[in-house]
């Protein structure tokens, strides 16, 4: 019988960006990044390749599912897109 973690992604929404973390334990960040939205494309369009790249990061450490945490923010616009960028990058949510 294998020992399943649940890894639990937290997602907080700045004006300038986005900072997201998985976390395995409590107190143990597993994966972290900070992304500044650059002018140009729309910010939603940033969140999905943003969202992609990050999926891809965290499978290299081996996560595989998530729990979706987005605060106080609402699951719309860009914490929306995100999310979609995770499972486009092969997450599970």
């Amino acid at each position: 019988m294998e020992n399943k973690i649940r890894y639990k992604l937290k997602v907080y929404r700045s004006l300038t960006g986005l900072h997201v973390s998985v976390y395995g334990d409590p107190d143990l960040c597993m994966v972290g990044a900070f992304y500044k939205f650059k002018p140009g494309p729309k910010p939603v369009e940033q969140a999905v390749q943003f969202g992609e790249d990050f999926a891809q990061k965290a499978k290299l450490k081996g996560v595989k599912s998530v729990a979706f945490y987005r605060g106080k923010n609402l699951y719309h616009g860009r914490i929306k897109a995100f999310a979609e960028g995770l499972r486009r990058g092969g997450l599970e949510l």
